[in-house]
């Protein structure tokens, strides 16, 4: 007799489990109707690892945002005053950066393999900015199915500008060429030592990297949940079709974005 088991326990976050996970299962009669049991299973394997994926990148935002509040409270308490600017480049500020942007551009790689089991189509990358994935999504499906990819495909180019500056373009510089460059913890000249003298590392075009890993994180995981749902509906049989659930509908607890409806009959949903 096979060992029954269940899984109970994925990522420790319960906005990746909500956002991602269960909004697949919620989606899960529908896509095996689609692409049946087995790629169905296969492809919860590959959502289970963007969501790996989502939380190794929060890790490292939420590890910066440590940084720079224990920074600001240790400096706080200095006695010692200053009348020179000085700069700190050794707090580990720069390093989880560079961490962060590294896993963001992984876990695109990561999510555009779900494409495989969905649609039978082998994407080792997501590209500079979605555009491997935009060219198959053209190129290689039926016309009924490139219509349903119509909602994907916008998204897609909605968030391909931040993509090309911060996981592209960063990414290949911390990659290949040089750290990140940023300002340090600064301490300003004062008389007296408050915590507006310090102010945390800001990156060369003004950003504060405090503000970066919040704004590109919430972009990521917003990317993620609309992508895999909307990638999914491509292959719903013909009589039901994908709705966004109006946001005062949505559980507060447990957040969905999308439910089903079957169009043979009238709004009625699973």
């Amino acid at each position: 007799m096979e060992p029954q088991f269940a899984i109970t326990h994925i990522v420790n976050d319960r906005e990746i489990s909500s956002r991602i996970y269960l909004q697949l299962c919620d989606l899960q009669f529908a896509i095996t109707l689609g692409i049946g049991e087995e790629k169905t299973m296969i492809l919860f394997n590959k959502v289970i690892e963007v969501m790996k994926k989502i939380e190794s990148v929060k890790y490292h935002k939420d590890n910066l945002l440590r940084i720079v509040q224990e920074e600001l409270g240790k400096r706080q308490n200095m006695s010692e005053l200053n009348i020179c600017v000085e700069l700190d480049l050794t707090t580990g500020i720069e390093r989880e950066l560079e961490a962060f942007i590294l896993q963001g551009k992984s876990c695109l790689d990561v999510l555009v393999k779900i494409l495989h089991p969905v649609l039978g189509i082998l994407l080792h990358s997501y590209g500079d900015s979605g555009e491997e994935v935009l060219k198959v999504l053209e190129n290689n499906l039926p016309n009924m199915e490139k219509k349903r990819a119509e909602p994907l495909k916008e998204i897609i180019n909605n968030h391909r500008s931040w993509i090309s500056k911060r996981l592209k373009t960063d990414r290949d510089t911390i990659a290949h060429y040089r750290s990140v460059v940023s300002s340090g913890f600064i301490k300003q000249p004062c008389a007296i030592n408050t915590e507006s003298n310090h102010i945390p590392p800001i990156l060369e075009d003004g950003t504060p990297c405090c503000d970066l890993v919040c704004i590109l994180y919430s972009n990521l995981l917003t990317l993620c949940e609309d992508f895999i749902p909307l990638l999914l509906s491509i292959k719903f049989p013909s009589f039901i079709s994908i709705y966004t659930i109006p946001e005062d509908q949505q559980d507060k607890e447990y957040p969905r974005k999308f439910g089903v409806q079957n169009d043979s009959t009238s709004d009625d949903s699973f």
